[in-house]
């Protein structure tokens, strides 16, 4: 939505100059009819608290620097507004605190990200997108649509708030991610990424790829992150101390959705809610994992609630020595090219209750620890017990093709109770469970009402 500001005439022919936090309103117009033809005029004239309007939808081509040292907001005022130059903050002059919205940056021309954060020794970088569409378009060895690097050991603070935004790629550069933290100097650490109802799609390399860094939290609460030939989220070293957390996020991949399975990390918390994980369109030599990681034994909880993990031509999840692993109301699936729906290949507290693991091969192998009122569907060799229900046969399920439990399954009311009867606990869909309270719950991250319906037709009983 925009944000119009208002302007009063004199004498019916001069406007006042509006005011935003006691600032005048700095205009940019690309044909001359405001206060600056460039929007790194308006940057440099811009008050602390002030605001940058956009007044001509018109490409605006010169590359823009976030100066630092006071805090301002640039939005566009009419539909049709692109930048296509690159972008950059310069932190030199203080700390960087600045607010885009509204409008497109797309990188037509020349290789390198279009927006480029450099980390500072003693200054910030704060970066609000909102409504924003955020692209290089170049070819092969274009570079990023977002990327922060030129990491410095013990730097300041770097933050990125999105909503509403789409980070992209168009060329099927195998280097070219959506969003990228680089350590081509030194690893990045104390970063923040949330990322509410946002895009990000590559066509050749990662939709997002981290090299490293302590105190990296990143949340991603709605959108998509889809990578048509590689990962889609992937860890390449170390991130001690840090957090991601994955929200109703739908995570699409030729390779792993998400890979950090090389890393021995350190205090690391991993959260996924409501997500699906897909890496189905894996050729079957391919044979990829839709999750896979491994941390240090400090860690100590790791959730997994209400996924879906559909078919792929590897294993569902693989886990290595995470200490605790908390897995509730999955279902996981994989193909008829599928290792195993469920693995892990070092001990662990695994706590893995009410989920349904279906394959063609082997549903669940290796040290699986825990497990208690899941169903484990489509393999013989799998002999466990402890209120876990094993079927020989997938149909059993009668799982449709958004993998809903339709009757008759055996999903229904076949859970643990103990696991889902907890106040405010809901399902995939934001349904109680169970449903009713104190009854067992359905297996799996949809919950199927089970209250008895009478009916009193006409009156008549």
């Amino acid at each position: 939505m925009k944000r119009p500001v208002l302007t009063a005439l004199l004498c019916g022919t001069v406007a006042s100059a509006a005011l935003v936090n006691g600032a005048p309103v700095e205009t940019v117009h690309n044909g001359g009819g405001g206060d600056h033809l460039t929007i790194n005029a308006a940057i440099a004239s811009v008050d602390p608290g002030g605001l940058i309007q956009i007044t001509e939808a018109a490409d605006y081509t010169l590359s823009v620097t976030l100066d630092g040292g006071k805090s301002y907001t640039i939005e566009a005022t009419v539909p049709g507004v692109i930048s296509s130059g690159p972008w950059t903050a310069d932190a030199s002059l203080g700390n960087v605190d600045v607010t885009v919205r509204d409008f497109s940056i797309i990188r037509s021309a020349g290789t390198g990200p279009a927006i480029d954060l450099d980390q500072h020794l003693t200054n910030t970088v704060t970066l609000v997108l909102e409504d924003m569409i955020v692209r290089q378009t170049e070819g092969v060895g274009s570079g990023q649509a977002l990327k922060l690097d030129d990491g410095v050991a013990g730097g300041a603070a770097m933050s990125v708030t999105a909503t509403n935004t789409e980070f992209s790629i168009t060329s099927a550069d195998p280097n070219g991610e959506a969003v990228q933290i680089q350590s081509d100097v030194a690893q990045i650490e104390n970063v923040t990424i949330n990322m509410t109802n946002c895009d990000l799609s590559t066509g050749g390399g990662a939709a997002v790829r981290s090299d490293g860094g302590a105190n990296q939290n990143w949340t991603f609460v709605g959108g998509s992150l889809t990578s048509p030939a590689d990962q889609a989220f992937e860890l390449d070293d170390p991130h001690p101390n840090s957090s991601f957390s994955f929200t109703d996020v739908t995570i699409t991949a030729a390779l792993e959705a998400v890979d950090a399975e090389e890393l021995l990390d350190t205090n690391v918390t991993w959260v996924f809610d409501r997500c699906t994980l897909d890496c189905g369109g894996a050729a079957a030599a391919t044979r990829v994992t839709d999750l896979r990681y491994a941390n240090d034994p400090s860690n100590t909880i790791t959730a997994y609630n209400n996924l879906i993990i559909v078919p792929n031509t590897g294993r569902g999840l693989h886990f290595e020595g995470s200490t605790t692993v908390a897995h509730h109301n999955t279902i996981v699936c994989t193909g008829a090219l599928g290792d195993r729906a469920l693995s892990s290949s070092a001990a662990g507290a695994y706590d893995f209750s009410n989920n349904i693991f279906q394959n063609f091969n082997d549903p669940v192998g290796g040290s699986t620890g825990t497990k208690t009122g899941n169903i484990i569907a489509g393999g013989s060799d799998d002999t466990s017990a402890g209120g876990d229900r094993i079927f020989t046969t997938i149909g059993a399920l009668n799982l449709d093709g958004s993998f809903v439990p339709q009757p008759p399954s055996v999903a229904f009311a076949a859970g643990d109770p103990a696991i889902d009867d907890v106040v405010g606990n809901v399902d995939r869909n934001g349904s109680a469970r169970p449903d009713p309270v104190a009854t067992p719950p359905d297996v799996g991250c949809y919950e199927t009402s089970s209250v008895p319906v009478t009916l009193d037709m006409f009156g008549v009983e």
